[in-house]
Formats: C-alpha cells, structure tokens, sequence
C-alpha cells in the first residue's frame, strides 16, 4: 500500500503540473 501511495503522488503531482 505505501508503495502504491509513493508511486501514485508523482503522478497526480504530474498531471496537476500540466494542467
């Protein structure tokens, strides 16, 4: 589960940076 959290934040931190 704590993987799954570091691997998701990047993420949503990548699509709020294109929008």
């Amino acid at each position: 589960q704590v993987e799954q959290l570091f691997g998701t934040l990047p993420v949503i931190n990548a699509v709020e940076d294109t929008q």
